[in-house]
């Protein structure tokens, strides 16, 4: 009994833990509700998988706060009549909404967590690439998205790399021209791979709310040229 003519989806949750973005409830809260019905709606299929990463120094390498467990494949009765298998749905849909609660649960768990170690003074917002490169190469997806709670504020040390807390982009034109740059330098540096990553649905959740004093205005325009560079066009901000 599969959903959306089997469609394979992947969710991937990125929640940044670094010293700049620290969400008010409001903007926090946004982003859980609308995470938690993308968890959901995610998970009808055998093959659907939701997985959830750390955004700080070392994104590239952090371990996943949630990693769904394999949905099982729906087994009609075979022996019984239509009540037989109504119930047999009914049983499976439960298994399926538990799932959902648990990879739910992880993620308040994993918004309100705190991080008090070193990686939170350094923001590697790159490294979401190779994380999402890793994720949806494992199989053939017909649908990837990434929810991405951060300030998107690139802040690394290092040859090739970015800090936009020391040097704030200035302009939508620099923001561009520092994303089409970039794209060449990021793939030298990490595990990146556009063929992959091509089609991704990606939904910004900023931490503060539109009148707050961010930079973000000017950082979106990097951010949907790096993304498009990798063949991501599709990027929604909430």
């Amino acid at each position: 009994m599969n959903s959306q003519d089997e469609q394979n989806d992947i969710l991937l949750i990125l929640i940044d833990k670094t010293i700049s973005t620290v969400s008010n409830k409001v903007r926090q809260d946004i982003f859980t509700n609308h995470t938690t019905e993308a968890i959901l709606s995610t998970l009808r299929n055998p093959g659907d998988k939701v997985q959830g990463n750390y955004i700080h120094q070392n994104t590239s390498g952090s371990t996943a706060f949630l990693f769904s467990t394999p949905i099982p494949k729906f087994e009609a009765p075979k022996t019984g009549g239509g009540m037989t298998l109504n119930d047999a749905k009914q049983k499976y849909e439960s298994q399926l909404k538990n799932l959902g609660g648990v990879c739910n649960k992880k993620l308040r768990e994993a918004v309100e967590e705190s991080n008090t170690g070193s990686t939170s003074l350094y923001t590697d917002l790159w490294g979401i690439l190779e994380v999402a490169t890793r994720a949806f190469k494992q199989d053939a997806y017909d649908t990837k998205t990434i929810h991405i709670l951060s300030d998107m504020q690139e802040s690394m040390t290092g040859a090739g790399r970015r800090d936009f807390h020391e040097t704030p982009i200035q302009s939508k034109s620099e923001a561009i021209a520092f994303a089409k740059s970039d794209a060449k330098t990021l793939q030298q540096l990490l595990d990146v791979d556009p063929a992959v990553l091509a089609g991704t649905r990606v939904v910004i959740f900023p931490p503060y709310d539109a009148l707050e004093a961010s930079d973000f205005a000017i950082n979106r325009y990097y951010w949907e040229a790096l993304f498009e560079a990798f063949g991501i066009s599709d990027v929604e901000v909430k």
